[in-house]
């Protein structure tokens, strides 16, 4: 996907911490439904396993097709349903990604799955904005949660369905890959057997809900918090690296920021190897339904150390 690739987008993910908070599912849903709008949402371990889990309960046909460029762990999660994930040569599918934040324009026919893993949307906002059945949101990427992905569904009936499996899971399990989870840092078999546990527990604990309805109960307080960095992010550009672009960085340009993205689409597409030799500067594919992917050059400004201190 990428020429230059310095390893993914998205802030460092958050450390352990005590936590003495308790919750049920049912409370963080409940808090979660107070926020949003459009549909009815399902808390579950891991974008990873939210995919596995949809596809498994939902798709009945032995194939789907994706998104160009579709991560790795998009794929496995496909394939842990026993469905076999394709890409379109027309750059259309049933499983769209809302890349970084910024939507995906409107297409004629209604996706199955909005991938939106990285769409920070404001309070208030409404969910489902394609008429997806299902959008999917990873909490490790929006709010630098370690844990958690958010299914929204268009029907109640749905809902109700994911909640039923995803409740059948033993103790014994959910604490199983919490220890998967401490480990699958060490090396790929450790990694693989974590993955291999979200694709069969998708239930948590009381403490990482509880974890997780304190994130949710932040979620304001936290959006701003990255509209603020982001504008910082606009001056910092504007300021050290405006001779690169065609256009200065200004309060029309901030209109992108309304979802809150996790990176900065620039306005040029000129480079050389001195800009590109920064770890927050990369050249990756912007991907939108029925278009060929296009090369941009973008600032990951959440990994950006000196804007963020």
């Amino acid at each position: 996907m990428s020429k230059n690739n310095h390893g993914g987008v998205w802030a460092k993910r958050r450390k352990p911490k005590i936590n003495l908070r308790l919750a049920s599912s049912k409370e963080v849903e409940d808090l979660i439904v107070s926020k949003f709008n459009g549909g009815f949402p399902v808390i579950l371990s891991s974008g990873r396993g939210a995919i596995k889990l949809i596809m498994q309960e939902f798709w009945t046909a032995q194939d789907v097709s994706i998104f160009q460029f579709a991560s790795q762990c998009v794929v496995n999660a496909i394939q842990a349903a026993s469905v076999t994930p394709y890409s379109c040569t027309d750059f259309t599918s049933d499983i769209i990604y809302h890349q970084w934040g910024y939507s995906d324009p409107k297409r004629e026919s209604e996706p199955f799955i909005e991938d939106s893993c990285d769409t920070f949307l404001a309070e208030g906002s409404s969910v489902l904005r394609l008429g997806g059945q299902f959008e999917l949101w990873s909490l490790p990427k929006i709010l630098n949660s370690r844990f958690g992905a958010i299914v929204w569904c268009k029907n109640d009936k749905d809902a109700q369905h994911l909640r039923v499996v995803r409740d059948k899971a033993k103790e014994s399990d959910v604490r199983k890959k919490q220890i998967y989870r401490s480990l699958r840092i060490i090396n790929s078999w450790t990694y693989r057997i974590w993955e291999i546990s979200e694709y069969k527990t998708f239930k948590l604990s009381k403490n990482e809900y509880g974890l997780l309805k304190k994130d949710i109960s932040e979620w304001k307080e936290k959006y701003i918090e990255r509209l603020e960095l982001a504008n910082r992010a606009y001056s910092f550009l504007n300021h050290k690296y405006q001779d690169y672009f065609e256009k200065p960085f200004n309060l029309a340009a901030r209109e992108q920021l309304k979802f809150a993205p996790v990176v900065i689409l620039l306005d040029s597409q000129k480079a050389d190897e001195e800009f590109l030799t920064e770890n927050t500067f990369e050249i990756l594919h912007r991907i939108e339904s029925a278009k060929k992917p296009q090369k941009y050059m973008v600032y990951k400004f959440l990994q950006d150390d000196k804007l963020i201190c």
